[in-house]
């Protein structure tokens, strides 16, 4: 009867040993889930930032263009508005391409993919941004270059000062992103492997 009881125990604390491994199995899958969407949200959250402050400045410049129009070089007005708009419908892009992840119907290599994808359109667009800040800086100062003032000129510098900085900073939190969005999913691919081995 001893014996019995002992067996009746054993598998009791087996089932309850297996209730917790099912369940600790569970909490970790969770969190790395969680840990994957928190920075895919940061990445997600900051390109829709952008895309709202390009699609806003778009009305305020036309807003100033009206407002101040005679002391506005219509040059100004179209160079910053195309590059606006060029930025906004990038913007629309990356937005469209970062909305096809989804960690519950997608498996680890479709959300590496799209992760990939995003990498190398941000590598392209770093590289070149500074192309393009040359040009409009030329075609501005190319236009003041006979009225080019102190006060212009440096109002120029610090635009482009402005967009270089700010755009190093974008780029850099993006980057540790999109690091960190890697290093999630290999962590998941991982338990998902030890998962099916168990």
């Amino acid at each position: 009867m001893e014996l019995e009881d002992l067996k009746q125990h054993w598998q009791l604390l087996n089932k309850r040993l297996e209730a917790t491994e099912v369940l600790n199995q569970k909490l970790i899958q969770q969190m790395l889930v969680e840990r994957t969407n928190t920075t895919f949200n940061k990445i997600y959250k900051t390109e829709m930032k952008g895309l709202i402050l390009a699609i806003s400045l778009i009305p305020i410049n036309c807003l100033i263009y009206a407002v101040a129009y005679s002391y506005t070089p219509v040059i100004w007005f179209i160079t910053l508005n195309t590059f606006l708009l060029l930025t906004s419908i990038w913007q629309i892009i990356k937005v469209s391409l970062l909305k096809q992840f989804d960690i519950e119907n997608q498996n680890i290599y479709e959300l590496s993919k799209i992760i990939i994808q995003y990498k190398k359109w941000i590598q392209g667009e770093t590289i070149s941004a500074i192309p393009l800040a040359f040009i409009l800086s030329s075609i501005w100062l190319y236009y003041y270059f006979n009225t080019l003032t102190p006060l212009l000129l440096s109002l120029i510098v610090i635009i482009i000062a402005t967009g270089i900085i700010f755009g190093f900073f974008v780029s850099s939190y993006t980057s540790k992103n999109i690091r960190n969005i890697h290093k999630s999913l290999n962590d998941l691919e991982d338990f998902y492997k030890e998962k099916k081995k168990n």
